[in-house]
């Protein structure tokens, strides 16, 4: 049986479960694993797989029976996860809270479970992202953080206003191993960088800048970042021509994303890089811009 396979062999078994899933089999395979997940040498990727597949069927977690029965530290921490995040996309704070709190000690025990609830208290609005940096702020004495993990956590400090701490943030971040966030946290770091006058590094940044980030806002920081650079780099003689220049860019990257840029740190960092435009060319702001 795959809920038997060996550590080497767990993508076998997840590879088993989504045939399951596309096979719709969900309550058969719901039951089989629920049958194995206390004995000890069931794969702990079958707590997750049993996990999702309850809560697709529209079965209640049996957390408490979980703890009880005897399945090992991993297992349970893999149906946690899945819970967790599943409260997180379905905006059930008081759950996601009644957790955190029951929980504490054991879900901030493990990089796995503590960044599960930081990732669904990231999704939830302003009140519960400050609970998420709270819940975070241990951060940099957890030897298994991973980008991801501190892409939320600077994402949350951005939103509050917090740049300066956000900033320490991702400049850990991108000492680790990339990951998906990468393009978002180069873009954060070129900001900073060009904001604090250091253009040489923040032109670095941007140099290894794909663009090809789907996270909200880091294609316009970059953007932003960018112009920035740009006028900084020109001929002094050019410069009053490179500065409107650069200004209409701008008001062309905030016209592309009218979505986004309602977002309230977004808003903010154009307005950073507008002013930044201004004492890099020397010339007093014209007012704010206009839609093309």
């Amino acid at each position: 049986m795959l809920a038997k396979a060996p550590a080497h062999a767990t993508g076998d078994l997840t590879a088993a479960g989504e045939v399951f899933f596309e096979a719709r089999w969900t309550a058969g395979l719901a039951g089989t694993l629920q049958s194995v997940l206390g004995e000890k040498d069931t794969n702990p990727e079958a707590g997750s797989l049993w996990m999702r597949a309850r809560l697709k069927i529209h079965k209640g977690p049996r957390l408490r029976w979980l703890d009880r029965c005897g399945a090992g530290d991993g297992l349970r921490r893999g149906a946690y996860v899945v819970y967790i995040n599943s409260l997180g996309a379905k905006k059930r704070h008081l759950a996601l809270v009644w957790q955190m709190l029951w929980r504490r000690k054991w879900l901030q025990s493990a990089d796995s479970t503590w960044a599960a609830v930081s990732y669904a208290l990231a999704s939830q609005g302003l009140g519960y992202r400050r609970l998420g940096i709270r819940w975070m702020r241990d951060w940099s004495a957890r030897a298994g953080v991973q980008p991801w993990m501190l892409y939320n956590l600077a994402h949350a400090l951005y939103t509050i206003g917090k740049d300066g701490r956000a900033g320490k943030v991702v400049e850990a971040a991108l000492k680790l191993p990339a990951d998906h966030t990468r393009p978002a946290l180069v873009a954060w770091a070129a900001m900073q960088c060009a904001l604090r006058d250091d253009f040489a590094e923040s032109g670095r940044l941007l140099a290894h800048f794909d663009g090809q980030s789907t996270l909200k806002g880091a294609n316009l920081i970059a953007g932003f970042a960018q112009c920035l650079v740009d006028l900084a780099g020109s001929l002094p003689e050019k410069r009053k021509e490179a500065y409107k220049e650069q200004r209409r860019k701008m008001n062309a990257l905030r016209a592309s994303k009218p979505a986004e840029m309602r977002l309230r740190y977004l808003g903010r960092a154009f307005a950073s890089a507008e002013r930044k435009l201004g004492r890099i060319a020397k010339a007093p702001l014209a007012g704010p811009l206009a839609h093309p």
